[in-house]
Protein backbone atom coordinates (compact mmCIF):
# COMPACT_ATOMS: atom_id res chain seq x y z
CA UNK A 1 0.00 0.00 0.00
CA UNK A 2 0.94 3.53 -0.73
CA UNK A 3 1.69 6.04 2.47
CA UNK A 4 -1.54 7.88 1.31
CA UNK A 5 -4.07 5.16 1.67
CA UNK A 6 -2.52 3.96 5.03
CA UNK A 7 -2.69 7.78 6.30
CA UNK A 8 -6.55 7.89 4.87
CA UNK A 9 -6.97 4.22 6.41
CA UNK A 10 -5.31 5.63 10.03
CA UNK A 11 -7.40 8.86 9.66
CA UNK A 12 -10.87 6.64 9.37
CA UNK A 13 -10.22 3.99 11.96
CA UNK A 14 -9.63 7.02 14.13
CA UNK A 15 -12.89 8.49 13.41
CA UNK A 16 -14.24 5.05 13.87
CA UNK A 17 -13.01 4.67 17.20
CA UNK A 18 -13.49 8.39 18.34
CA UNK A 19 -16.16 8.95 20.41
CA UNK A 20 -19.10 11.16 18.73
CA UNK A 21 -20.37 14.01 20.87
CA UNK A 22 -23.79 13.39 22.26
CA UNK A 23 -26.34 15.95 21.78
CA UNK A 24 -28.44 16.64 24.95
CA UNK A 25 -31.99 17.37 24.04
CA UNK A 26 -33.84 18.81 27.32
CA UNK A 27 -37.24 17.95 27.55
CA UNK A 28 -39.62 20.82 29.88
CA UNK A 29 -41.64 19.18 32.46
CA UNK A 30 -45.03 20.61 30.44
CA UNK A 31 -43.58 18.46 27.44
CA UNK A 32 -44.05 15.30 29.44
CA UNK A 33 -47.60 13.96 30.55
CA UNK A 34 -46.53 12.54 34.09
CA UNK A 35 -49.95 11.57 35.86
CA UNK A 36 -50.23 13.54 39.41
CA UNK A 37 -52.68 12.43 42.19
CA UNK A 38 -54.66 14.46 44.30
CA UNK A 39 -57.75 13.75 47.17
CA UNK A 40 -59.75 16.20 46.22
CA UNK A 41 -63.13 15.28 48.40
CA UNK A 42 -63.68 13.92 51.60
CA UNK A 43 -66.77 12.67 53.42
CA UNK A 44 -68.44 10.57 55.45
CA UNK A 45 -70.66 7.38 55.20
CA UNK A 46 -73.26 6.35 57.53
CA UNK A 47 -74.38 2.51 57.33
CA UNK A 48 -73.91 -0.16 60.21
CA UNK A 49 -70.56 1.65 60.87
CA UNK A 50 -68.91 4.93 59.75
CA UNK A 51 -66.50 5.21 57.10
CA UNK A 52 -64.51 7.81 55.74
CA UNK A 53 -64.69 8.56 51.90
CA UNK A 54 -61.96 10.00 49.78
CA UNK A 55 -62.12 10.80 46.00
CA UNK A 56 -58.85 11.01 44.20
CA UNK A 57 -58.36 12.50 41.24
CA UNK A 58 -55.54 11.92 38.32
CA UNK A 59 -54.69 14.55 36.24
CA UNK A 60 -52.94 14.21 33.22
CA UNK A 61 -53.54 10.64 32.52
CA UNK A 62 -56.78 8.89 30.55
CA UNK A 63 -58.56 7.42 33.86
CA UNK A 64 -60.70 4.81 31.76
CA UNK A 65 -56.65 3.55 30.71
CA UNK A 66 -55.51 2.93 33.95
CA UNK A 67 -55.80 -0.04 35.49
CA UNK A 68 -57.79 -0.15 38.93
CA UNK A 69 -54.80 -2.92 40.35
CA UNK A 70 -52.39 0.17 40.31
CA UNK A 71 -54.01 2.44 42.46
CA UNK A 72 -54.23 2.31 46.36
CA UNK A 73 -54.66 4.20 48.96
CA UNK A 74 -52.28 3.98 52.45
CA UNK A 75 -53.47 4.83 55.36
CA UNK A 76 -51.62 5.55 58.79
CA UNK A 77 -52.99 6.50 62.96
CA UNK A 78 -50.05 8.19 63.50
CA UNK A 79 -47.92 11.06 62.17
CA UNK A 80 -44.68 9.40 59.95
CA UNK A 81 -41.42 10.65 59.39
CA UNK A 82 -42.16 8.70 55.55
CA UNK A 83 -45.78 8.14 54.02
CA UNK A 84 -44.34 5.58 51.39
CA UNK A 85 -45.86 2.38 49.99
CA UNK A 86 -44.19 -0.62 52.13
CA UNK A 87 -44.45 1.39 55.44
CA UNK A 88 -48.80 1.59 55.84
CA UNK A 89 -50.62 0.51 58.26
CA UNK A 90 -53.54 -0.29 55.81
CA UNK A 91 -53.33 -0.66 52.24
CA UNK A 92 -56.68 -0.61 50.50
CA UNK A 93 -57.64 -0.67 46.63
CA UNK A 94 -60.15 1.43 45.37
CA UNK A 95 -63.58 0.39 45.40
CA UNK A 96 -63.92 1.60 41.93
CA UNK A 97 -65.03 5.09 40.25
CA UNK A 98 -67.59 7.88 40.47
CA UNK A 99 -68.57 10.87 38.35
CA UNK A 100 -68.68 13.86 40.65
CA UNK A 101 -70.04 17.34 39.39
CA UNK A 102 -68.80 16.20 35.46
CA UNK A 103 -65.52 14.79 36.40
CA UNK A 104 -64.06 11.26 36.99
CA UNK A 105 -62.89 10.31 40.46
CA UNK A 106 -61.13 6.87 42.10
CA UNK A 107 -63.39 6.17 45.65
CA UNK A 108 -61.15 5.09 48.94
CA UNK A 109 -63.51 3.44 51.75
CA UNK A 110 -61.64 3.69 54.95
CA UNK A 111 -63.86 0.92 57.19
CA UNK A 112 -61.15 0.75 60.30
CA UNK A 113 -62.57 2.93 63.16
CA UNK A 114 -64.42 2.16 65.50
CA UNK A 115 -66.83 4.13 67.62
CA UNK A 116 -64.28 5.41 70.12
CA UNK A 117 -61.96 6.61 67.35
CA UNK A 118 -63.82 9.76 66.18
CA UNK A 119 -61.35 12.35 67.44
CA UNK A 120 -58.30 9.98 65.72
CA UNK A 121 -56.83 11.59 62.60
CA UNK A 122 -56.44 9.52 59.80
CA UNK A 123 -53.56 10.13 57.71
CA UNK A 124 -54.18 9.16 53.81
CA UNK A 125 -52.31 9.11 50.70
CA UNK A 126 -53.02 8.02 47.43
CA UNK A 127 -50.81 6.15 44.87
CA UNK A 128 -50.46 5.33 41.44
CA UNK A 129 -47.86 2.76 39.94
CA UNK A 130 -47.16 4.41 36.08
CA UNK A 131 -44.37 3.60 33.81
CA UNK A 132 -42.64 1.63 36.41
CA UNK A 133 -42.62 4.89 38.86
CA UNK A 134 -45.12 5.42 42.25
CA UNK A 135 -46.37 8.57 42.32
CA UNK A 136 -47.86 9.77 45.34
CA UNK A 137 -50.95 12.27 46.23
CA UNK A 138 -50.35 14.65 48.80
CA UNK A 139 -51.35 13.01 52.88
CA UNK A 140 -54.12 14.16 53.69
CA UNK A 141 -55.06 13.94 57.50
CA UNK A 142 -58.50 13.45 58.20
CA UNK A 143 -61.25 12.31 61.04
CA UNK A 144 -64.73 11.61 61.58
CA UNK A 145 -64.37 14.56 64.25
CA UNK A 146 -62.84 17.32 61.74
CA UNK A 147 -66.23 16.11 59.17
CA UNK A 148 -69.06 16.42 62.22
CA UNK A 149 -67.39 20.13 63.15
CA UNK A 150 -67.37 21.05 59.27
CA UNK A 151 -71.13 20.10 58.66
CA UNK A 152 -72.14 21.90 61.93
CA UNK A 153 -70.55 24.87 61.26
CA UNK A 154 -67.58 24.98 64.11
CA UNK A 155 -64.79 25.08 61.71
CA UNK A 156 -66.77 25.23 57.69
CA UNK A 157 -69.79 26.76 56.65
CA UNK A 158 -71.89 23.80 57.88
CA UNK A 159 -75.17 21.80 56.48
CA UNK A 160 -78.60 23.57 56.94
CA UNK A 161 -79.67 19.90 57.13
CA UNK A 162 -81.51 19.98 60.75
CA UNK A 163 -81.82 15.82 60.71
CA UNK A 164 -78.10 15.33 59.69
CA UNK A 165 -76.65 17.90 62.47
CA UNK A 166 -79.09 15.57 65.18
CA UNK A 167 -77.52 13.03 63.76
CA UNK A 168 -73.68 13.92 63.91
CA UNK A 169 -74.36 15.45 67.63
CA UNK A 170 -76.07 11.69 68.31
CA UNK A 171 -73.34 10.25 66.48
CA UNK A 172 -70.36 12.50 68.28
CA UNK A 173 -72.48 11.89 71.79
CA UNK A 174 -72.07 7.83 71.18
CA UNK A 175 -68.27 8.19 70.43
CA UNK A 176 -67.49 9.67 73.67
CA UNK A 177 -69.65 7.66 75.51
CA UNK A 178 -67.84 4.69 73.93
CA UNK A 179 -64.25 6.51 74.59
CA UNK A 180 -65.40 6.66 78.00
CA UNK A 181 -66.46 3.00 78.21
CA UNK A 182 -62.75 1.56 77.05
CA UNK A 183 -61.10 4.33 78.83
CA UNK A 184 -59.35 5.98 75.05
CA UNK A 185 -58.42 9.18 74.57
CA UNK A 186 -60.75 10.45 77.46
CA UNK A 187 -58.84 13.77 77.17
CA UNK A 188 -60.68 14.39 73.54
CA UNK A 189 -64.06 13.47 73.92
CA UNK A 190 -65.92 13.59 70.65
CA UNK A 191 -68.39 15.64 72.06
CA UNK A 192 -65.89 18.08 73.70
CA UNK A 193 -64.56 21.52 72.96
CA UNK A 194 -61.41 21.00 72.14
CA UNK A 195 -61.15 20.90 68.63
Amino acid sequence: MNKQRWITLLLACIMLLSPLPTMQVEVSAEEVNVPTLSIEKTNLQFEENVQILYAVKVTDADPATLPEADFGMLYWTAPQESYELGKEEHLIPTSGKMTIDGECFYIFEYKKLAAKQMTDDVYARAYLKADGKIIYSAVEKYSVLQYACNMLGRTAAGTENEELKELLMDMLDYGASAQKNFNYKTDRLANGDFY
